[in-house]
């Protein structure tokens, strides 16, 4: 229900935003654009809301990774080990059990959402906006649908601000007698400036989780992150191998590759083996001590 209640409102502030720009592009009082330039602004901007609808709807209808029954199948049958300890912090290689999901086996780096009463794979955060969780299958359409939000909102208040600037210094009687066009570009701007505001924080906040291999979740952990695994490394584990589709609401290549594991950075294996080693050596130290 919650999920139709964000579709439904999402997609009518959208329209009425794009609508409330439209009129104000082609309003003559408003502006004095040239009919062909009023026609190519109208263009360009037509491709990107399409765009940021296109991911909109794609990271709100698709499925963000909900953990199944089968993990522990899984974690059998590999010799995965599963951490039975309630553990906020990187389990690298090994599973969890969530015992709000009926003690499900649940995968590395996967958690449960209150809201959606389920347990997500990689899951990042639940969006209020698209009315489910963003979790491993539907990062990457959230991101574009930030991205693109960001360059449709940025167009839009570039493209009027002249024209909102102009109507500023306009007569009183002037104002009084075209409040709807005055209204509809006052909403225009504001709408947009906002959501610009926002939306920049958003998009370089999520450039940096991509790029570092880390979710919402994750940041919030004090230990160093074993999933780093290089830069481009990490967007591919995202978009995929790097093609044109990168920019465009398309499923990746990896799209029904499910990770039983997630590949780890050299740092933490190193460490993870001196760890080892060291515990080894210490163990032969103290037999020895007991020998003697």
């Amino acid at each position: 229900m919650n999920n139709y209640f964000s579709f439904i409102t999402v997609t009518s502030l959208s329209v009425f935003l794009y609508a409330c720009y439209l009129y104000c592009l082609q309003n003559d009082h408003l502006n004095n654009y040239s009919k062909s330039l009023r026609i190519f602004l109208a263009l360009i901007s037509a491709p990107l809301f399409v765009l940021y609808y296109w991911a909109f709807v794609k990271c709100s209808a698709c499925d963000p990774g909900y953990v199944d029954d089968t993990w522990e199948i899984n974690a059998e049958e590999n010799n995965i080990q599963i951490e039975s300890r309630k553990i906020r912090n990187y389990t690298p290689n090994k599973y969890t059990i969530c015992d709000k999901c009926n003690y499900l086996v649940r995968p590395e780096r996967a958690h449960h959402c209150r809201t959606c009463q389920r347990c997500v794979l990689k899951m990042d955060h639940h969006c209020p906006w698209i009315g489910t969780c963003v979790g491993e299958k539907n990062l990457k359409f959230f991101f574009l649908f930030l991205l693109y939000g960001l360059f449709i909102s940025l167009y839009v208040n570039i493209t009027i601000m002249p024209q909102f600037v102009k109507s500023i210094y306009e007569s009183d009687e002037s104002k009084e007698s075209h409040q709807m066009h005055h209204a509809a570009i006052f909403i225009s701007i504001s709408a947009t400036t906002t959501l610009s505001l926002a939306l920049i924080f958003m998009v370089f906040r999520y450039i940096y989780f991509i790029s570092h291999n880390i979710t919402t979740i994750e940041s919030s952990y004090a230990d160093k992150n074993p999933y780093d695994i290089g830069t481009y490394s990490n967007w591919k584990e995202v978009f995929g191998n790097f093609q044109w589709k990168w920019f465009f609401p398309f499923n990746p290549d990896n799209f029904y590759i499910t990770n039983y594991l997630y590949p780890l950075n050299d740092m933490y294996m190193n460490i993870n083996n001196i760890d080892i080693n060291d515990t080894l050596l210490s163990n032969h130290n103290f037999n020895l001590k007991e020998d003697e």
